[in-house]
Order: C-alpha cells, then structure tokens, then sequence
C-alpha cells in the first residue's frame, strides 16, 4: 500500500513502480521525476533516496519557505511527523521538553545521534540550532514578499508529430515589462516586438510538461479555422464655419506678429491691417455685407431668445428667415490609432490520456497566466502585502512553420489575454472518460495587442515579412 506523505509524493514498492510505468498509469518527465498520470503526485521507490529526485522549481526564487517545505526538511533530519508538523506550523512550545513517545526505534537512534534532537529531548531549546534557516526567515523575521515564480515547459495539443512542413500557433507566456519612469514607448520601438522562436521541433511526446505553466512557457495548437486580422484606425467629422475660420486666422496672425521694438502706435496700426484683411475675406465670402449684418442680427436674437427659455439657435433663426444655413465646411479628420483585438476558438477532443493531460494543462495555463499577481507591488518595494496588483503575464503568439516563421500571415505584438471562455459541453451534451475529463471542449480566447501598429513597424523587425502586421 501506497504512503502519502503530506501531498508531496507516494512512496511504493519497486514492482509497483515498475507495474505503474509500464501501464502508463506513472510517466517519467524530461526532469527523471516519476509522477502519478492522472494527479501528478510524485512517485518515490520505498526505501530509496530519492532526494536526488526532489524538483526545486517548486521553490526557486522564494524568499521563505512554505509549511510543506519545512515540514519534510525536519522529516528528512529524522523527527516524527507530530514534531515536524508543529515546527511547520509555528507551536514550537509542543515539542519542547522531550521526543516524542510514539516514535519509531529508527527514528529515536536518529534523533539521538542528531544534536539538534538532543537539545529537545533535554529540553534545552536553542533556536539557532533547532530552527532552519528558512524557518527563521518565516517566524523570526516575519512574511516577506515571495519572488515571482517560474515553471517552464511546453504543452501541445494534439499530439501529433510536428514536421517541416507542419503549420501551428505557437503561444509564449512571459512576463510583461512597465512602461517606465518617462510613461511612454517610442513609435516603432521594438521593445513589444515577438521575436522569431522555436520550440515545437521535437516530434516527441517526452519533452512535454507534466505540470502546470507558471509565468513562462510555450504552448503549442493548430491554426484554428476563421483566423483574420483587423487593422483600422479612427477618424472623426469636423465643422467650422466660414466666420469661425477668418476668426481664428485673424487671432494667429495677430499672436504671430513680431512685437519687439514696436511702438504702441506701431502695434495699433497692425492689428488695424489684420482686422482690415480678414474683413474683406469676410465680405468676400458672404458676397455683400448685408449677409453678414444679417447673420450678427440672428446671433444677437437667438442669444436674446435664451431669456425666455426659448431653445431657438442662430442657425435656426437663419434657416427659418432666409432658407440657408452656414456652411460647415466639414472634413474627416484623424483622430488616433487603434489597438487590434484577435479571437481563437480551438476544439479539443481528447483521444488519450497523455491528450487529456495535455488539454487539461492548456486550459490552466491561459487562465492562471491572465489573472492578475498580488504579489508584488508597484517599484518591487518590499512589504506592500497585498494594496498592490501586479499586471498579468502578456503572451506572445506565432503563426509558425516547422521551425520558421510563416512565410505568408500577419505578425503580433505582445498582447494581453482578455477573456477565456471555455465549454466543457461542445457537442451539446455532457459526456465524459474514465477519469472524469470531457470528450469535447471548446476554448474561446480573446487577445488584444499592448500598443498600436505604425508604419514603422512595417519597416524592420518582424513586419518586414509575409504581409507585415
């Protein structure tokens, strides 16, 4: 019978090991780790050490230790599950003044020839020689910010072997860069540019993960169908009358002027010839200057009309009067770039377990890399808890083929992960394995690009290929 220790891995005997791989029940990843195929427990041989086989990607870049880690350090150094689970915990008081009496003979030639299980046995407790150092940076220290976890590796669906000639969407996870201190990007900078790589070269099923994407990794899927980009930019209606116009031409010419050296005298004679100028493009524009003794009479009505609560506007006074109206001398203007929004539905039909996992994987990964990080804070400053958000990974999407690049359809920048919507019943009904995984799933994604396209962009790096952007 198998021992569960703490839910970090199972330790079986060597014919059940042996059973387990050749049934497919256990896998072996690329890492030499043994793990249960369908929870991902870690497999250990019952009476061998396998300390070796411990994955430290569970912890790297941690700046404290968590319960589990301190707990099995102290099982590894000999003492029973009630002492390590106490010190795990923080209740040193429960292991103060004497072992523990329901220990094994194994365990208590252990902790006689271990100083540290002296000084409790004594009931001398010394903290420097019973607590670890990561222990000490979780009870004596206090909580610190942990440091931003990675756990590589890639994920495929389906399986199916990857030649030269095979097309596929290649999805990079990676961790998304701030702006800066000056709060803008430069036009055409390449700084969100998605470089040229590969790791969809392998046509074997060994080299992929067994465990979940954590702020990286790579994630590989056919093309789906309907794939399209959308590139468009915003343009708005302007209006400005012929008035307005000779107005506001009038006022740059008279801010223009050099005044420097003039004399007030000076002064009044310019702006005299300004007002002089833009009167005579007024009258010439209205045709006599009786259209524009009429318009300034239906300005001054109208404004008298708002008196009486009256919702009448010069225009309309005009309109009414003479049948005509101002022209508006409308033009479409550029008001700014847009951001693109790209959408992929995949269909995923199990057709093995290794697919299941595979699926199952894939569907963790986009949403746990789009939610946003608490830990951390704006600067890195240490100690901000939790007031601060951090944002979310950002993903890097390819259209490859085999190894390079596709030769014809648009590039991407890095974009953000908007929305995940998956159906667990594709086919309209719910079917599942085994196991409990569905037999058809649908995952809707939706991406929006970081910053726009500019023309730049189609002038070096990545744009320069197939049709650009």
């Amino acid at each position: 019978m198998a021992e569960e220790v703490d839910g970090r891995y199972q330790s079986v005997p060597q014919e059940v090991m042996d059973a387990g791989l050749s049934s497919g029940n256990y896998v072996r990843g690329a890492d030499g780790i043994v793990r249960d195929y369908f929870t991902g427990t870690e497999i250990r041989v019952r009476g061998q050490d396998n300390s070796s086989t411990v994955d430290q990607n569970d912890t790297i870049g941690a700046d404290v230790a968590s319960e589990a880690d301190i707990y099995q350090q102290y099982r590894d150094n000999g003492y029973s599950h009630e002492e390590a689970l106490a010190i795990s915990q923080g209740g040193l008081e429960t292991v103060i003044g004497g072992g523990d009496d329901t220990s094994s003979s194994s365990e208590s030639t252990r902790k006689r020839n271990n100083p540290i299980s002296r000084n409790l046995q004594s009931g001398r407790f010394d903290i420097e020689a019973a607590i670890s150092d990561y222990a000490k940076d979780r009870f004596l220290k206090g909580p610190t910010r942990k440091k931003r976890t990675i756990q590589d590796g890639i994920l495929r669906y389906p399986l199916q072997a990857l030649t030269s000639s095979t097309d596929y969407l290649q999805i990079d996870i990676g961790n998304y860069e701030p702006v800066g201190d000056r709060y803008i990007n430069t036009p055409g900078s390449s700084k969100r540019y998605v470089t040229s790589t590969s790791r969809g070269s392998s046509n074997s099923t060994a080299h992929l993960s067994t465990r979940p994407l954590i702020n990286a990794g790579t994630i590989l899927l056919p093309i789906p169908s309907n794939i399209k980009d959308t590139n468009s930019a915003t343009y708005g209606d302007s209006q400005i009358n012929g008035l307005a116009a000779t107005g506001a031409a009038l006022l740059e010419d008279v801010m223009e002027t050099d005044w420097t050296g003039k004399t007030q005298e000076d002064i009044i004679k310019a702006i005299k010839g300004s007002g002089v100028k833009a009167m005579g493009e007024v009258i010439e524009g209205a045709g006599n200057v009786d259209f524009i003794k009429n318009r300034l009479r239906k300005q001054f009505v109208g404004n008298a009309m708002k008196l009486f609560d009256a919702n009448v506007t010069p225009a309309s006074l005009l309109a009414r009067a003479n049948g005509e109206v101002l022209n508006p001398h409308m033009e479409l203007l550029f008001t700014g770039p847009t951001i693109r929004n790209f959408r992929f539905s995949f269909k995923f039909t199990p057709r093995n377990e290794l697919e299941a996992q595979q699926v199952k994987l894939i569907i963790r990964a986009f949403k746990s890399n789009m939610a946003p990080k608490v830990r951390g804070s704006a600067n890195n400053f240490t100690g901000s808890g939790t007031y601060f958000l951090k944002t979310p990974n950002v993903f890097k999407i390819q259209y490859k083929s085999g190894n390079r690049n596709h030769p014809f359809l648009n590039k991407f920048k890095e974009c953000f992960l908007t929305n995940v919507d998956t159906s667990y019943t594709a086919d309209g009904v719910y079917t599942t394995y085994d196991d409990g995984t569905p037999t058809s799933i649908v995952l809707d994604l939706s991406f929006k690009e970081t910053e726009p396209i500019y023309d730049l962009d189609y002038e070096q790096g990545p744009g320069t290929q197939g049709v650009g952007y």
